[in-house]
């Protein structure tokens, strides 16, 4: 396995984890919100990153505030898009 993949696999691992301990809690399939905090631990990405993703609009959130949030299945379809541009 390509180190690609299993950095991508890990991702996906751990978004599983995290959906399946908020289902757990909170019963609200489809409705789990992430934090900056979380996504910066999810894809061990920097802050800088996170913030040009956002510019590029890459990735899709919401700001409440000066907060942002991120749902589950917009994270998702953000790595299915991209699962398909890496270099072989």
């Amino acid at each position: 396995m390509r180190k690609e993949e299993f950095t991508l696999q890990s991702i996906y691992n751990k978004l599983d984890a995290i959906i399946y301990k908020l289902d757990k809690i909170y019963k609200t399939k489809g409705l789990i919100i992430l934090t900056n905090e979380d996504l910066l631990h999810i894809f061990n990405i920097s802050p800088r990153t996170l913030i040009s993703w956002r510019e590029k609009n890459l990735i899709t959130y919401s700001k409440v505030g000066n907060k942002f949030f991120y749902r589950v299945e917009h994270l998702i379809e953000f790595l299915d898009h991209h699962k398909n541009e890496m270099q072989l």
